[in-house]
């Protein structure tokens, strides 16, 4: 139990960012000051908030205003899956995406938009972002420090209008001596594993959390965000959902008063490459989880996330200066550190390994140099598999995830969630 809190707090250490402070309003107006640059952004964002107070102290004159529309959010430390859910619930000021829909069809508006939350391809396909392939192609230092083959998923026709700067990919693995060349081979094989152990075996900790990991390998397949199409209502998403029904119906999955039983063994491994199993291995926990390979699509490509993207409003009056600025946020510079999982390879392998070391030998941790080189290793290694971006809309995410819960509570069938799934996002498509 001891090592298994070390290796929690470790993790934790790894993705807690640092404080400071946010300059909250909710009214956005266009800056007229060339010396002045203005950022909107969904939720508090820590990491944000340092790199704009390191760029005013090496820029005298210079001054940043970020605007927060969701203070008490910080979005440098819950996940992209938890803010989408924040964005589509109560809890967000619902002027949100109404002031930078304005403010943007109006010509004005900060000059610079995190895109976390926001339909980023829509305003790209209306011309309120400013395409990035220019200043991108003069960078050479830029070129390559980031992963092109990142930046090359995160266009749109083409045209480049947002900045990573983090990303997370996926990695899964069978318990023990269960294969698979695929996902969906893994899970099949994992299935007979299950029915010919113990009672406290599963397949996943939950019925959703096997449904997501389908629902992104096929998502390509179920939704085109650039062309504006879904195809939700047709066998494949029905199978998905009658396959997860049907594991639940068999116990697949523990009940919710087991679900924390530490005796529990899951079949199924899926966590993301900055928490894989070579931390806990070196803490001397054991690894029932071997050949673990990167989550791909049914295009049979890495896919990625990332927290926060940075885009340039298209009218903006110091687009050069905002480039400056989003260039200065993903140098290594800024990047190595535990704060942000860096766009930057440099980062990675300099800055960053080195923050994780002394973080491993403040834990006590033997070995810690070693570990941290190994680490950073086969995030490399991960990392080059990488060359999707699931564009996604947290409208859409939302309609698909209560659609989906409606179906698992018993209130609809497959065939009814699929046809409804795709009748409602066709619909907000039109709007």
């Amino acid at each position: 139990m001891k090592r298994t809190l070390k290796c929690l707090f470790v993790i934790g250490l790894l993705i807690f960012s640092f404080a400071s402070c946010s300059n909250d309003k909710s009214e956005v107006k266009q800056s007229e000051n060339q010396n002045h640059l203005e950022i909107s952004v969904y939720a508090k964002n820590t990491y944000l908030e340092n790199v704009a107070k390191e760029y005013m102290k090496k820029h005298e004159g210079i001054t940043i205003d970020i605007i927060t529309y969701a203070p008490d959010i910080d979005s440098s430390i819950v996940s992209s899956d938890e803010l989408h859910k924040f964005a589509t619930n109560d809890k967000v000021p619902e002027n949100y995406v109404k002031s930078i829909n304005t403010s943007l069809m109006a010509k004005k508006g900060s000059d610079i938009i995190e895109l976390d939350v926001l339909p980023y391809y829509k305003y790209a396909k209306s011309g309120y972002l400013l395409n990035l392939n220019d200043y991108l192609s003069k960078d050479k230092k830029v070129q390559d420090e980031l992963y092109p083959k990142m930046l090359d998923a995160m266009k749109y026709k083409d045209a480049l209008y947002a900045i990573p700067t983090d990303y997370t990919a996926y990695l899964y693995a069978g318990y023990n001596n269960i294969k698979g060349e695929n996902i969906d081979e893994l899970i099949k094989n994992s299935e007979e594993f299950v029915k010919s152990s113990s009672s406290n075996t599963y397949i996943s900790k939950d019925v959703n959390t096997l449904f997501n990991i389908l629902y992104e390998k096929n998502y390509p397949k179920f939704i085109n965000l650039q062309e504006n199409k879904a195809d939700f209502d047709n066998d494949d998403f029905v199978k998905i959902l009658e396959l997860c029904k049907k594991y639940s119906h068999n116990r697949m999955f523990p009940t919710t008063q087991n679900k924390d039983n530490e005796n529990n063994i899951y079949t199924l491994s899926y966590d993301t490459i900055w928490t894989q199993d070579l931390l806990m291995t070196h803490f001397g926990m054991e690894d029932n989880y071997t050949n673990r390979k990167v989550a791909k699509n049914i295009n049979n490509e890495g896919y990625f996330t990332s927290r926060h993207s940075f885009g340039i409003n298209y009218n903006s009056k110091n687009r050069d200066l905002a480039w400056d600025f989003i260039k200065f946020m993903v140098s290594s510079e800024m990047q190595s550190t535990p704060a942000v999982f860096p766009i930057n390879k440099v980062a990675l392998e300099n800055g960053f390994k080195k923050d994780i070391t002394q973080i491993l030998k403040e834990a006590q941790l033997k070995d810690s140099e070693k570990v941290a080189d190994e680490y950073i290793k086969r995030i490399k290694s991960y990392s080059e598999e990488i060359s999707s971006y699931h564009f996604k809309d947290v409208i859409v995410e939302d309609i698909v995830s209560t659609e989906v819960q409606s179906f698992f509570d018993g209130k609809s069938t497959a065939y009814e969630t699929a046809k409804k799934i795709q009748q409602r996002v066709s619909l907000y498509f039109k709007e």
